[in-house]
Order: C-alpha cells, then sequence, then structure tokens
C-alpha cells in the first residue's frame, strides 16, 4: 500500500515540475519518460 502511496507522490512532483517548465515529458511506445528543460536547477 505504502508504494502506491509512494508513487502517486512522486507522480504529483513530476506534474508540478513540468507545469513549472523545470521538465518536459516524452511519451514513447506508452513509456513514459521526463528529461531536465534546458539549464534548469531543481
Amino acid at each position: 500500500m505504502q508504494r502506491w502511496f509512494a508513487t502517486g507522490e512522486a507522480i504529483a512532483h513530476l506534474r508540478y515540475l513540468e507545469e513549472k517548465k523545470l521538465i518536459h515529458r516524452r511519451e514513447t511506445e506508452g513509456v513514459i519518460a521526463f528529461g531536465v528543460n534546458g539549464r534548469a536547477r531543481l
């Protein structure tokens, strides 16, 4: 059960960073990957 909570929290953090344009999301063949935008400091 704790793994599901941790996964949900990680996804929330990734979405927040994506909204702030600090990271970008890419989907290839059903796999979602995130990367850092430019010189963003996390």
